[in-house]
């Protein structure tokens, strides 16, 4: 499936006003010319994260678990997987937001914070996740810890969204170890799915 058809040209980047905005070159993958992240001022919340590579080629916005190391800077390996799944298909832009924002290299350590989702999320994931827009969710098993997963497909109704298939559990699959020549698909099959599954992380 194209997620090309219809979708808008380069998006106009959304700054809120957070305290604390990187930018600039550095160890990025190849081609980028552009990219960044967005965190809290203590550094334990990363918002957004973006890269672009080329500007007249339009934005694809991923939404994964939680971030890990990948900052304005430098990438992890979750982030080239999504940045190679984003050429392939043709786009030129890449954004990535989390259902969490907490940042552990391990989704267990969600459980070991008051608040793993960030007083300030939400209005990242709304921003980025606009109307008409093509989205793939991403997230993985642990997308329903604390039920986060339903709130946020509440909160970001109105875009286009897809998946790359979904686990045992009706969640949509995390990009890491996927081939990049995967083929998207709607999430409403999923969707309906992973509402007909009880998760046990739902209550922790």
């Amino acid at each position: 499936m194209s997620l090309l058809e219809n979708t808008e040209q380069p998006y106009d980047i959304v700054q809120a006003a957070l305290p604390c905005i990187a930018g600039g070159l550095g160890c990025w993958s190849e081609q980028v010319i552009e990219g960044g992240a967005v965190f809290d001022a203590s550094g334990a919340y990363r918002y957004r994260l973006w890269r672009r590579w080329d500007q007249e080629r339009p934005l694809l916005v991923f939404v994964l678990l939680n971030p890990s190391t990948a900052d304005a800077h430098r990438d992890d390996p979750t982030l080239r997987r999504c940045l190679a799944f984003a050429r392939t298909w043709g786009y030129g832009a890449l954004e990535v937001l989390n259902l969490f924002a907490w940042r552990s290299s391990d989704p267990r350590g969600l459980t070991c914070t008051p608040d793993p989702v960030g007083p300030d999320n939400d209005l990242y994931l709304l921003a980025a996740c606009q109307p008409q827009r093509p989205v793939i969710l991403a997230w993985g098993n642990w997308g329903s810890l604390q039920n986060r997963n339903r709130s946020v497909l509440n909160l970001i109704a109105g875009s286009r969204l897809y998946c790359l298939g979904r686990t045992r559990s009706g969640q949509p699959r995390h990009p890491l170890y996927l081939s990049a020549r995967l083929e998207v698909e709607p999430f409403d099959e999923c969707l309906e799915f992973m509402k007909s599954v009880e998760s046990p992380l739902a209550n922790r």
